[in-house]
């Protein structure tokens, strides 16, 4: 229940920020692998999330995998972060 209401929220997010009519930055962060293959696949799903926004010409999405960005310019002009 808990990731449903999440992705409803994460789904408002993008519609309010799309529907403002200017180019918006998102910022999706994927967090270091910690299970086993197959239960979290953080890096997997922010690149499956990223591959399915990225025909809005509206969102420009940025994406740091495995962890905190070592380059944290990442950030500048973000309107939005995901975790």
């Amino acid at each position: 229940m808990k990731h449903v209401v999440y992705s409803v929220l994460f789904l408002f997010l993008i519609h309010s920020m799309v529907n403002a009519g200017e180019t918006k930055t998102l910022v999706l962060i994927a967090g270091k692998p910690s299970h086993p293959p197959g239960m979290h696949e953080f890096n997997a799903g922010v690149q499956l999330l990223s591959k399915c926004l990225e025909n809005r010409s509206e969102l420009n999405v940025r994406l740091a995998l495995n962890g905190w960005p070592q380059d944290e310019s990442i950030f500048d002009r973000a309107d939005a972060v995901v975790f």
